[in-house]
């Protein structure tokens, strides 16, 4: 009579419990409760005994991809996991204030180092690569023919991952979309969202870099929808009722835009939209828009969010881009005064 064995002990189980997001992580969950002391070592470093792994494991307010427990069920591993995404540095610092009594070892698994990773920063990278180099080279005494064959075949795919993501250019320019949009996409579309990611977030840091070496303050986030990348470059001019100008770039649109939640009526927005542009103060470009438009010369994201936008070319350099950012930064802070009359004049009517 075969053996009875447990569900959970079976990987296709663990596998067939996860999205095609926690894939990677469920692997390792089966494999570190498979092989305990081994797989911590190769996460780690460390040697260390009884110990068990646990997914989407909560703490406080937030969830962790992967942790290790010991004995006495204290958290001494927490291992975030981006493979198809991007982390923050907010959502790292986040983590570190919930897991600051049991100073666990934190550890970032993601194909890119993060641009904000530095010699500072208190979570450790590995790399898909390091993970495909340790599997390989780490003696884990499987019990089994077929443990051996998944860890095998896991290790074979996550270095192709690995090898096509560092097969893509930094080029230095706008060009993320051509790169892995193009005739190659099928060969790209496994690591094609955190590609985007993480070239968006390179923009950001190479852009605010160079205005504050020119003492231009603005206030620079990214953010990723409908499957691209934005960068926004934002100026408060006015508080209370706060009026926002930005910049936002997104895939092939250069914007310029205004968030007047202080301007609740649409065709208030619009006719003080409409006199900024007649006045050469913002929303420079002349192209007309499409149908889906609000108004033919702005478009809108409800509740007040107005834009028009030029076309970006992908042969666009990061030091042409930034020049051209500087520019209208410049020309935005030189007739600040200039908007907040118009919208002075405009709200008070």
């Amino acid at each position: 009579m075969a053996e009875e064995k447990e569900p959970k002990q079976s990987p296709i189980y663990n596998l067939s419990m996860c999205s095609l997001e926690n894939f990677h992580t469920c692997f390792l969950k089966w494999l570190g409760n498979e092989y305990p002391e081994k797989t911590f070592k190769l996460l780690t470093g460390k040697g260390e005994q009884n110990i068990k792994f646990f997914t989407q494991e909560n703490c406080g307010k937030y969830r962790f991809d992967l942790v290790a427990k010991d004995k006495y069920n204290k958290i001494i591993m927490v291992l975030e996991n981006k493979l198809k995404s991007y982390p923050t540095k907010k959502q790292l610092d986040d983590y570190n204030k919930v897991l600051e009594s049991d100073k666990p070892k934190k550890i970032l698994l993601s194909l890119v180092k993060p641009n904000f990773f530095d010699e500072k920063f208190d979570w450790e990278y590995k790399s898909y690569t390091d993970l495909a180099e340790g599997l390989r080279t780490q003696n884990f005494q499987f019990k089994n023919d077929y443990h051996k064959f998944l860890v095998d075949d896991y290790v074979e795919f996550i270095t192709e991952l690995s090898e096509r993501f560092k097969e893509l250019p930094n080029t230095g320019k706008y060009d993320f979309y051509s790169v892995v949009d193009g005739k190659d996409k099928e060969k790209y579309k496994d690591i094609r969202d955190i590609y985007i990611k993480y070239r968006t977030d390179e923009l950001r840091c190479s852009i605010e870099g160079k205005l504050k070496e020119n003492t231009i303050s603005a206030e620079l986030k990214t953010d990723f929808r409908n499957k691209q990348g934005i960068l926004d470059i934002r100026k408060t001019l006015q508080k209370e009722p706060e009026i926002v100008f930005l910049i936002q770039i997104q895939h092939n649109q250069y914007r310029y835009c205004m968030v007047g939640d202080g301007i609740k009526e649409a065709k208030k927005r619009l006719s003080l939209a409409q006199e900024i542009k007649n006045n050469d103060l913002w929303f420079f470009p002349t192209e007309k828009y499409k149908s889906h438009c609000s108004d033919k010369h702005f478009c809108e994201y409800k509740p007040c969010f107005i834009y028009n936008y030029e076309k970006l070319n992908d042969s666009i350099t990061y030091e042409e881009l930034f020049n051209k950012i500087k520019e209208d930064m410049q020309h935005l802070e030189d007739k600040k005064n200039d908007i907040l009359n118009l919208i002075s004049n405009n709200t008070s009517k």
